[in-house]
């Protein structure tokens, strides 16, 4: 009876153990199960977060809008500092054009070319951005430039040679006053008619005296021999000579003469390339 009570006792702890599933060995020890988390190796990959634009707060925003507004407000100031430029870059290739032409005698057409490149680079450069204005300027300021120092060029050589032919028509005149009145003394008709003859004769015309009108004779008599004899004494000298070849020298229509003789089919070719390169260069059409 003994045993049989022990038998039951230990039954009702195995059933009691298996309920809440624990099965004893003597050879196990007991686990301890954590939940851990998985390896980081296991753990998918996370992107990381992209930099959004900062948002400024709205009372900033007048701030903002203030600063990007010189950015589209250059636009003014560029063109007329382009403009600045061209003509600067004109004056410049004027005097450089000028001043080849002078050391070397020749009109080198290509020089004439670089004047309009020059003229278009200083109107780019301080532009910034090519646009029609700056090109139309540009042009203008390369037409200028080339023209006026040929223009110069030629005026120059032609006052040096108009000063050489004004000197020798001095000399030329200022003997031919002094021989009149050596030859004229008291203004008599056989002193005319002798006089006339004999400057007739270097002419190439007649020598005889007898064949110098009346007319002539007192046409020099009252017009010609007082002339003459002011600019043989000094009283109508090489000042006044000077200043009435001056007026001729800068009279409009000889600075027109100078202009057209210095213009040529090869010069106009490379006026139009100048112009066409600074125009080109300065609109933006070479980009």
């Amino acid at each position: 009876a003994a045993n049989a009570i022990i038998q039951q006792s230990l039954n009702s702890q195995a059933t009691a153990l298996g309920a809440v599933g624990v099965r004893p060995t003597g050879a196990e020890r007991p686990r301890i199960r954590l939940n851990l988390p998985a390896p980081s190796a296991a753990a998918p990959a996370v992107a990381a977060p992209q930099s959004q634009p900062a948002i400024a707060p709205p009372g900033r925003a007048p701030m903002m809008a203030s600063a990007q507004t010189p950015a589209h407000a250059t636009k003014g100031p560029s063109v007329f500092f382009g403009i600045v430029g061209a003509v600067v870059g004109g004056f410049l290739g004027m005097l450089g054009w000028y001043f080849l032409i002078k050391a070397t005698g020749y009109e080198i057409g290509y020089a004439a070319w670089g004047v309009g490149v020059l003229v278009g680079i200083g109107a780019r450069i301080p532009g910034h951005s090519g646009n029609t204005i700056l090109g139309v300027c540009a042009g203008a300021c390369a037409l200028i430039a080339i023209i006026g120092g040929q223009f110069l060029a030629a005026k120059s050589t032609v006052n040096e040679i108009f000063e050489q032919g004004a000197k020798q028509a001095y000399e030329t005149q200022l003997t031919y006053a002094k021989e009149a009145v050596q030859a004229v003394p008291t203004g008599s008709d056989a002193e005319i008619k002798a006089f006339l003859a004999k400057e007739s004769a270097k002419d190439g015309g007649s020598a005889d005296p007898n064949q110098i009108s009346a007319e002539t004779i007192k046409e020099f008599r009252e017009k010609e021999l007082p002339r003459l004899r002011d600019f043989a004494s000094g009283k109508r000298g090489k000042q006044d000579f000077d200043k009435r070849m001056k007026e001729v020298k800068e009279s409009l229509v000889g600075d027109l003469l100078v202009l057209k003789e210095s213009l040529s089919l090869f010069t106009l070719l490379w006026i139009f390339l100048g112009v066409g390169s600074a125009y080109k260069i300065a609109s933006g059409g070479s980009d």
